[in-house]
């Protein structure tokens, strides 16, 4: 098949000026189609964004809470094993401390 040459591809009869995406054989639907979907890519990566500097804080709270009683089994742990400790001394040395 040969090569399309500019005389032998169709040219609408009706054609105006205005149609000027027409006279070059481009979809303007195709065209807004586009940009709609820019739009919508634009929009989800926004959500997503979003979404992410939620998770973000979400787990930046739930380490400071897990940092905090992670503190507190130490600070308890430390606190029973000097009384263990001493309960042990008082039975060892048969006198209190």
């Amino acid at each position: 098949m040969p090569a399309l040459r500019l005389r032998d591809q169709e040219i609408a009869e009706n054609l105006h000026a205005r149609h000027r995406f027409q006279l070059f054989g481009i979809d303007e639907i195709a065209i807004v189609g586009e940009r709609a979907g820019v739009a919508e890519q634009l929009q989800e990566a926004a959500v997503l964004e979003k979404a992410k500097a939620e998770a973000a804080e979400t787990l930046a709270s739930i380490k400071a809470k897990v940092a905090q009683e992670a503190q507190d089994a130490r600070r308890l742990l430390k606190e029973s094993a000097e009384s263990l400790s001493a309960d042990i001394c008082e039975k060892v040395l048969g006198r209190s401390l």
